[in-house]
């Protein structure tokens, strides 16, 4: 049987194209490619990727980049990989963003279904140009490319509530369906038992120092620490500032512990040894637009719930806080409960919650979930070749 090829675009390579890759690829019905903007480590990608493509672009954010760019594709290597491009026959070609690069990608398979995978939503944020550090200035460029890809894009795949779209200031006429990054079925693994009588919370992502209108992490570890509660990060962020500054921190408090990042295959049996994971990320409603609680989503949910951890997510984090809730997976705070949270924890029925994770595991299940994205796909392909017939 021939099998579908399906392109996935990535500036950086995310977990939830990797899932999805990954299954596709098991079910022997399509053929994979991933076109990477950046290396990768390729040992890692072959399990979800057939195929995998490297251009090794930097993203231009200034005019000396853009100006390296621009040289590096009149390289002879680069004339080669176009032409490798043109000599796919993708089924469907799915891009992630938004982001500068994948703008190109729009033109080199501009007579192909385009599917845009929307990792994050930024129009409903209502974010004003702005320049100062820690005040989210990318996300005004953000709001301008996603336009420019819900509108191009024959189809959108997102990562967020059903409906959330109807949040953005302009309408998107192409099939769009929600879809949640999910459990992948072979990360599951049960939490490991907590031989350390102390308690033990993790984070996984991008942490911060300083973000306008969100409680800093400083504080949150500082309220964790006077109650001898441990607290680790697995940081995703490559800022050195950042590393630096929680280092130090580290350094001061024996409660806190700064984590290089793990291989995502590995994460969950890394993690899987404490006690719960958190997404603490409370919010200014003066500075912040409601908007930002109805929508966000962190990848970090569902790595927790694949660990075998209950989840602790603040109630700031309105959709977030509903899909934890619904699941049983844990429990939901407000930045005032911080102070009290190990009286929280002592609460807490851990038998009980431990047995809701594991089937919320179940339940949540990637292969479960597969057939959804290829009607998508079908839907999509479909649409467009009878648009252009005419």
């Amino acid at each position: 049987m021939t099998r579908k090829q399906i392109i996935f675009v990535e500036t950086n390579p995310v977990v939830p194209v990797y899932k999805m890759a990954r299954l596709l690829k098991l079910s022997k019905k399509y053929e994979t490619v991933l076109v990477s903007f950046t290396k990768v480590n390729t040992d890692y990608q072959k399990k979800a990727f057939d195929k995998i493509i490297i251009l090794d672009l930097d993203a231009p954010l200034s005019p000396r980049s853009i100006f390296r760019t621009l040289k590096r594709l009149n390289q002879k290597r680069y004339k080669s990989i176009f032409a490798e491009l043109r000599d796919l026959k993708p089924y469907i070609v799915q891009i992630t963003g938004p982001n500068l690069l994948p703008l190109l990608a729009f033109y080199l398979f501009k007579n192909k279904p385009i599917i845009y995978f929307a990792h994050d939503i930024w129009q409903p944020y209502g974010k004003k140009f702005s320049i100062g550090k820690g005040s989210g200035r990318m996300i005004y460029l953000n709001t301008i490319i996603e336009k420019f890809m819900f509108r191009k894009a024959a189809g959108t795949i997102y990562k967020g509530p059903e409906g959330c779209l109807n949040l953005l200031s302009y309408k998107i006429l192409n099939p769009t369906m929600s879809f949640l990054p999910y459990c992948l079925d072979e990360w599951i693994i049960k939490q490991a038992p907590n031989k350390n009588k102390e308690r033990h919370l993790v984070f996984v992502g991008g942490p911060w120092v300083k973000w306008n209108g969100h409680a800093s992490f400083d504080e949150i570890i500082s309220k964790l620490s006077h109650q001898k509660i441990h607290f680790h990060i697995y940081s995703s962020s490559n800022d050195e500032y950042l590393k630096i500054h929680f280092q130090e921190v580290a350094k001061r408090n024996r409660y806190f512990h700064f984590h290089e990042k793990v291989p995502a295959e590995k994460l969950g049996k890394e993690i899987s040894k404490y006690d719960y994971g958190v997404h603490l990320d409370f919010i200014d409603p003066s500075i912040i637009n409601p908007n930002f609680t109805k929508i966000t989503f962190g990848n970090k949910i569902l790595s927790y719930i694949e660990a075998g951890l209950p989840v602790i997510v603040s109630k700031d984090c309105e959709f977030t806080c509903k899909f934890v809730e619904e699941n049983k997976a844990g429990f939901s705070i407000r930045y005032a409960d911080l102070d009290n949270l190990g009286n929280m924890l002592n609460k807490q029925n851990k038998s009980k919650i431990k047995e809701n994770v594991r089937k919320a595991q179940q339940r949540l299940l990637l292969s479960k979930h597969l057939i959804e994205i290829e009607k998508f796909y079908k839907k999509v392909s479909e649409r467009y070749r009878l648009m252009n017939a005419e």
